[in-house]
């Protein structure tokens, strides 16, 4: 009894939090969450071990690598910005012609 035991945790899946560490799923939760133990690293996301229900759309894949990820994220915010801004531009410049048109 005691050895399926110690392979348990070993077969528990494992993610990575948006801090860096490692968290072992526990349960999966309804509307995304995720009860999880935190690795043995303490730092502002919890204690070392400590059991905590997080977001599953805030974490990854463990063997998924995390700085990519982040540079993805940061990538994709700044163009859609610039286009509304753009849009806006030209629709104001159109009005005005039209204006001063007639």
């Amino acid at each position: 009894a005691k050895a399926p035991a110690a392979a348990e945790p070993e077969e528990r899946e494992q993610v990575r939090t948006a801090g860096g560490r490692v968290a072992t799923i526990l349960e999966r939760r309804a509307r995304g969450w995720l009860f999880v133990e935190l690795d043995g690293d303490a730092n502002d996301e919890g204690g070392a071990g400590e059991r905590k229900s997080l977001r599953a759309n805030t974490t990854t894949p463990l063997d998924a690598p995390a700085a990519p990820e982040a540079e993805e994220e940061d990538a994709p915010a700044p163009a859609p910005a610039p286009s509304p801004a753009a849009a806006d531009k030209v629709d104001d410049d159109d009005d005005e012609e039209a204006e001063a048109a007639p």
